[in-house]
């Protein structure tokens, strides 16, 4: 309902509320306080109209929900009824079934024992000379020759022995030991019973074999006639399985029945009906036993409570009901929900069946019914509150133009100089002495203010931009710097890889690597200009520019850093220098010379992963003066050993404490890449500055150069 309240308000005063957000402190006083017109208003319409459907709906919500509820419980009544007269149908019609099979059993067993007491007959007066035992044995084989698996045929005489059986096994045996249902001596009790009626019926369990007893759970269900003119008695049985598959046949089209007509069943909203057997088990389940409510806890508790209150009733005529004519009702929680519970019990199946609806079902008609009243009522509150948005649009009118004044500022050019505030915004402050005319105050100093920082901004962006794009350029100049890969010929006899990263956009190392014009000595660069940015960059170009130009004419190192060393000193005002590694390896023998100019001395690492360090300093860092003489360096590389040379950005990267990465870490990690390609070494040692010094700014650039004797 207050949605409906808030509409109008919100039409008018969104982009506003938009653009308060953040109130600087000189709009403080525009916000909603009850003193404002706009509260006023609100409150008072808001607050008139809520009372009203307040009062309306709390007045038919408690008679409606009574009547509702009264008429859900009494469906449900209504179907447990029909599901009890149902079940009870069932049942009769079951029971009279039983009756009709056992009977017709009966007779079918009769009507096959009088065609064997004709036959005996028959023989008994064909027989000449009245000789009996030829009449026997005649019957006997004709007896023993009948064929019918699922019937015994067998007469005993007064010695309770069998004289003829279809069953061979049974020919001869004494059956005195058999007992029927009762526990009573088969042979006898019939033989008895048989010879005072003619005729008897019993049920016994028995094998092929009398004395099988592991077929002995067989039941079979036996007519049994008494031939007085031999003093035998004629048994024709027939396995009672039949019967037994048949009730349950018909037990299981009775479960079947129930589940179709009641597991469709639903009451309310989500009950439902449902039958439990005494072991447990559901006749016809829930429709999701899953459910929290669906434990055994509280099947066991409803069994329990259907035990304790079961009774036999007798209907108007006397006889016996199997259905109890109480039904049980009663309240319970399960699954985090009140639920209603009706039931009662059906004795000779031992089913209770049940049916459950959640409280909150019973009540949903009438809240239905409640919310389609507040539905209206809202539909009424809205078309009132269209009516009263016409006088607030009219009082805050104002607020809607400045609202569309703010929402064109950001399509303005802000570096123009004739974009005016309109006449109608710059005149609210004069004709509003209240909360607009400060709003209308605010919004024209931050335009004010907004142009003058924009103008101020887009200034230092252009200088910033062009100062970056420089910065870009060089260091895609520099990078371009770093030697390339050497030609198939030469890569053959060795193996070189350089890395090289900038502390800043430039750097001042210096990474180099060429053929001298012999075609068979390597030439090999590292230096570390002192400074850093650009600077340093250029002072690293014209030094790569002195190497590579004395290494034409000059292939000792110690001379070539003596011709760089002078030309850089000759002319350098801002007193810069650079230290410098120069080295030539012969690329066939392996032979290698180098001068070190005040650089970190190179490692040499063998195949192995031992590191030796080649020391030695062959005079200072040049362009600090002129005329120095250095001196020059000899090592032999064997196949396989790799020089590694580096700047002190290496050794020197910081970590987020401040230590430092350091000479025994870098031999360390050296140690663990002996045998390895020379561009995995890099690779490597630059994985494991960058894990150490992770999340710490480095302040020094770093460069590497590997090279390996093949």
């Amino acid at each position: 309902m207050l949605f409906f309240l808030c509409i109008p308000v919100h039409c008018y005063t969104s982009p506003l509320t938009t653009s308060l957000i953040a109130t600087p402190p000189y709009l403080s006083d525009f916000a909603m306080t009850p003193q404002s017109l706009r509260s006023k208003i609100f409150l008072l319409l808001t607050g008139t109209l809520l009372v009203i459907a307040a009062f309306i709906v709390l007045i038919s919500q408690h008679e409606v929900t009574k009547a509702l509820t009264s008429t859900e419980r009494h469906a449900m009544e209504n179907a447990m009824i029909l599901a009890e007269r149902n079940l009870n149908a069932s049942w009769n019609t079951s029971l009279d079934d039983k009756v009709r099979m056992v009977r017709d059993e009966r007779a079918y067993l009769m009507e096959t024992g009088e065609l064997i007491f004709s036959v005996f007959h028959d023989n008994a007066r064909r027989v000449a000379d009245g000789n009996i035992p030829q009449a026997q044995r005649s019957s006997a084989d004709w007896l023993n020759r009948l064929a019918d698996p699922t019937r015994h045929f067998f007469a005993y005489d007064s010695q309770f022995r069998i004289r003829a059986s279809n069953r061979p096994d049974w020919i001869g045996q004494d059956i005195s030991a058999l007992k029927d249902f009762k526990g009573q001596p088969l042979a006898q009790s019939m033989y008895e019973e048989s010879r005072r009626f003619n005729y008897g019926f019993a049920m016994y369990r028995a094998g092929d074999k009398i004395d099988e007893p592991v077929r002995a759970h067989l039941t079979h269900y036996g007519y049994f006639a008494y031939f007085k003119d031999w003093d035998w008695v004629i048994v024709i049985a027939k396995d009672g399985q039949n019967i037994a598959k048949r009730i349950a046949a018909q037990k299981t089209q009775r479960e079947t029945e129930q589940r179709e007509s009641l597991g469709t069943m639903q009451l309310a909203r989500s009950g439902f009906m449902f039958i439990l057997a005494d072991n447990g088990s559901f006749v016809v389940p829930p429709p999701d036993p899953s459910k929290p409510l669906m434990d055994d806890a509280f099947f066991r508790r409803l069994r329990a409570r259907a035990a304790s209150d079961r009774s036999e009733q007798e209907d108007e005529n006397g006889a016996k009901t199997f259905i109890s004519d109480t039904r049980f009702r009663f309240d319970t929680e399960a699954g985090g929900e009140q639920w209603h519970v009706e039931y009662s019990y059906f004795k000779p199946l031992g089913w209770t069946l049940a049916a459950m609806v959640p409280n909150q079902d019973l009540a949903l008609p009438a809240k239905r019914l409640v919310t389609r009243q507040m539905i209206v009522l809202g539909v009424l509150l809205f078309c009132a509150w269209i009516a009263a948005s016409f006088v607030i649009a009219h009082i805050v009118a104002p607020l809607s133009l400045l609202a569309r004044f703010v929402r064109r500022l950001p399509e303005q050019d802000w570096t123009a100089e004739d974009n005016a505030v309109p006449a109608s915004i710059a005149a609210l402050p004069r004709r509003f002495h209240d909360e607009i005319g400060q709003l209308a105050e605010a919004f024209l100093l931050m335009n004010d203010k907004l142009r003058k920082n924009i103008a101020q901004l887009m200034d230092e962006t252009s200088r910033r931009g062009r100062m970056e794009s420089e910065l870009s350029i060089a260091h895609d100049i520099q990078l371009g710097l770093l030697p390339y890969p050497l030609d198939t010929n030469t890569h053959q006899f060795v193996s070189v890889a350089a890395s090289m990263t900038p502390s800043k956009e430039v750097g001042g190392d210096l990474c180099d690597y060429f053929l001298l014009p012999d075609n068979k000595t390597l030439c090999f660069v590292i230096g570390d200009v002192s400074g850093k940015g650009v600077p340093a960059a250029l002072f690293m170009a014209i030094t790569r520019t002195l190497v590579r130009a004395s290494a034409e004419v000059e292939t000792d190192p110690g001379r070539l850093l003596e011709t760089v060393n002078n030309r850089l000193s000759a002319n350098n005002p801002n007193l810069m220098f650079v230290t410098l590694l120069v080295g030539m390896l012969d690329i066939e023998s392996g032979e290698f010379i180098w001068a070190n100019a005040g650089h970190p001395p190179p490692y040499s690492v063998s195949p192995g992963g031992s590191v030796e360090l080649l020391p030695g300093r062959s005079g200072p860092a040049c362009g600090v003066m002129e005329n120095v003489r250095y001196r020059t360096f000899t090592h032999r590389f064997s196949t396989g050993e790799t020089l590694f040379g580096y700047t002190d950005g290496v050794t020197e990267a910081l970590d987020l404490g401040g230590a430092q990465y350091g000479d025994a870490r870098l031999r360390a990690a050296l140690t663990q890449t002996g045998a390895q390609e020379v561009a995995v070494i890099t690779s490597h040692l630059g994985a494991d500055i960058d894990s150490f010094a992770v999340g710490a700014e480095q302040f020094d650039d770093i460069t590497m150069l590997a090279a390996r004797f093949l």
